[in-house]
């Protein structure tokens, strides 16, 4: 807003002198003007030319701005700040601006030179924009950058001339960054993005590419988004690819609908041209050369405090090679999923109830039906608890070709306990709780031959710190492993005063009271030694 350059000048200082030329107020000097406090050792008022400054560091702290420096110049009448080698923040978009000078006008334009913009946190500034020169309009929202490098930790990722941007992060229609790549397979790759950010609610990124050896490459994404649903379509083309004589295109749709408070549906469509799509038009991305099976869904779920229950399809395009052929999964036509759970301080109960029919064009078809229900008697306190908890799993497959029936019912016990100890620490001047907790895993699941049973969607699990505190080693309801087996871990983390877990570090290990019989394929051979790896594992929040 306008400044009122009739307010009051309300001094504050240890020492205050003035003449008719001036106004000096020395020692923890403090003055307030039309909402601006500004705090500084010394202050010094022109009363003819109406100029404000400070020969020491000081702040000036706005309803929305907060300005630091080593020293400043305010000119009242023309409400222009002149700051050198200072940070400004700008609390409502918690940007941070570094500058060797800046200039800012009316309060809401800024002016600055050899800058960084960043949106870390204080003393985080991984991702930063330095620029030559920095102009942010507040008031309409925009910023522009000439002569600027992005940088991540130091390493230039990115240089402009010239860029403008959204000081909120808020969406801005224009011309992105160019991407230049190279592929063995396409040569020399150059797509310029195009965003459109049509409505609130809706928005277009075009994305043309050009490939040397290929041709030039059209690509689209379409997101749109209401109170109720949400959608995303994308489609690539390459028309007659220069170097096959075919077209070549992709295509992704994504639907989310909120039918009722309860139910919703979810859609999912994808489709390539031909098995080598992704390995000739993916660039350097490797999750999606390496990428052989694509997913298409439709699922509705039904979601209460407690009940959860879906029906859903699912199908799978293949992407073969010829050198490395493999075996097309199952579809699922359809599932039906319910999950029912009821628990206070004493108890907790669940039922898990499944029932898959799986097709295939060439392999043996199946209904499978779970039932699944557990219980669970936790003792929680404040410094320790204990989980102990028993389960009946029964698996029935009744097969579609001759109606023959497999049935499979095995116990599952586990008794989880966690002990938590809890300090205060400092670490670089900053508050944290520091958590240890030992914990012992104790899981017992005795032998069942399950060698009959086909594999529908089962395979084994990457052992990793989130699998060594399961029961079940198997991804998939095919199979269940024996166990007679105990783990002991132990954690600790760093939780700010917001309660926000910022550092986990975790270290465990699994050892085993018996040898293993359960086997994914017939052939394989059995685990037969006593104990597991070390597994240690370590996550940090990240700000920025």
């Amino acid at each position: 807003s306008k400044p009122n350059i009739q307010a009051p000048l309300d001094f504050e200082a240890d020492q205050i002198s003035l003449d008719e030329n001036s106004i000096k107020s020395i020692g923890n000097s403090k003055l307030v003007f039309d909402g601006l406090l500004i705090s500084s050792e010394n202050l010094i008022y022109d009363r003819k030319l109406k100029i404000l400054t400070s020969p020491s560091t000081f702040s000036v702290i706005s309803e929305k701005n907060k300005f630091s420096g080593e020293s400043f110049s305010y000119d009242v009448d023309q409400d222009k700040l002149i700051i050198n080698n200072g940070e400004l923040y700008i609390d409502e978009y918690k940007a941070r601006v570094k500058f060797s000078e800046i200039s800012v006008y009316d309060r809401v334009y800024l002016n600055s030179e050899s800058s960084s913009y960043s949106t870390c946190e204080a003393n985080n500034f991984d991702w930063q924009l330095n620029s030559e020169e920095l102009l942010i309009n507040a008031e309409n929202n925009i910023g522009i950058a000439k002569n600027t490098s992005l940088k991540f930790k130091g390493v230039p990722l990115f240089y402009s001339p010239y860029l403008d941007f959204s000081i909120d992060g808020s969406r801005k229609s224009g011309i992105m960054p160019p991407d230049v790549g190279h592929t063995s397979g396409g040569g020399v790759e150059i797509a310029i993005p195009s965003y459109f950010n049509l409505a609130p609610n809706y928005d277009l990124l075009f994305n043309p590419k050009y490939i040397e050896k290929r041709g030039s490459q059209f690509g689209s994404r379409f997101r749109h988004i209401s109170q109720e649903s949400s959608s995303q379509f994308s489609f690539d083309f390459l028309p007659n690819d220069s170097l096959i004589n075919e077209n070549r295109w992709s295509y992704g749709l994504f639907h989310k609908n909120k039918i009722t408070e309860k139910i919703t549906a979810k859609l999912s469509v994808n489709k390539v041209s031909d098995n080598s799509y992704f390995n000739d038009l993916s660039g350097a991305d490797i999750t999606k050369t390496s990428q052989k099976l694509i997913n298409s869904n439709y699922l509705l779920e039904y979601n209460s405090d407690k009940i959860d229950a879906s029906i859903g399809v699912e199908r799978f395009q293949v992407l073969q090679d010829v050198n490395s052929l493999i075996i097309e999964p199952y579809n699922k036509k359809p599932e039906i999923t319910f999950d029912y759970q009821d628990n206070n301080e004493y108890y907790f109960v669940n039922l898990n109830m499944k029932s898959t029919k799986f097709g295939h064009p060439n392999l043996p078809e199946a209904r499978r039906d779970i039932y699944y229900p557990h219980i669970s008697l936790p003792i929680q306190k404040s410094f320790y608890a204990i989980r102990p908890n028993i389960g009946l799993h029964h698996t029935e497959y009744v097969f579609t070709q001759n109606q023959n029936r497999i049935k499979r019912t095995i116990p599952i016990y586990s008794f989880d306990s966690v002990l938590n100890f809890e300090r205060d620490i400092n670490i670089a001047e900053k508050n944290y709780i520091q958590t240890l907790e030992p914990r012992i895993y104790y899981v017992k699941i005795p032998f069942k031959n399950q060698s009959t049973i086909p594999l529908f969607d089962t395979s084994i699990s990457d052992f990793n710190i989130d699998q060594i505190f399961q029961t079940n080693r198997f991804s998939g309801d095919d199979r269940i492993n024996d166990a007679d087996q105990i783990t002991f871990a132990i954690s600790s983390k760093l939780i700010d005063f917001n309660g926000r877990e910022e550092t986990k570090a975790v270290i465990a290990q699994r050892f085993y009271l018996d040898d293993e019989q359960v086997v994914l394929y017939r052939d394989d051979t059995p685990r037969n030694s006593k104990k597991s790896d070390i597994l240690i594992g370590l996550d940090k929040y990240s700000p920025s």
